[in-house]
């Protein structure tokens, strides 16, 4: 399956959102001395982070593809 740019950023901030969420939810949770929701949030957190990286690593994929039929066209182009 491919993702376009524009969705991997997307999703990519979505991922960004969801990590300070849960943050913010795991600090209160501390402070209010819920051990067990603190956890589960710094567990979504690290999930997100995750996820964040798989974004990042799609439009990497994206770009390293598009420089690669730049790179192709440019080297037909000379040797013809």
């Amino acid at each position: 399956m491919h993702i376009s740019n524009e969705e991997a950023i997307r999703h990519a901030f979505n991922q960004i959102n969801l990590f300070k969420r849960h943050r913010v939810l795991a600090e209160q949770a501390r402070q209010n001395g819920n051990t067990s929701s603190a956890i589960f949030n710094e567990l979504k957190m690290y999930k997100a982070m995750d996820s964040l990286e798989l974004y990042i690593r799609v439009l990497n994929r994206n770009e390293r593809e598009l420089q690669d039929e730049s790179d192709e066209t440019q080297s037909t182009t000379t040797t013809e």
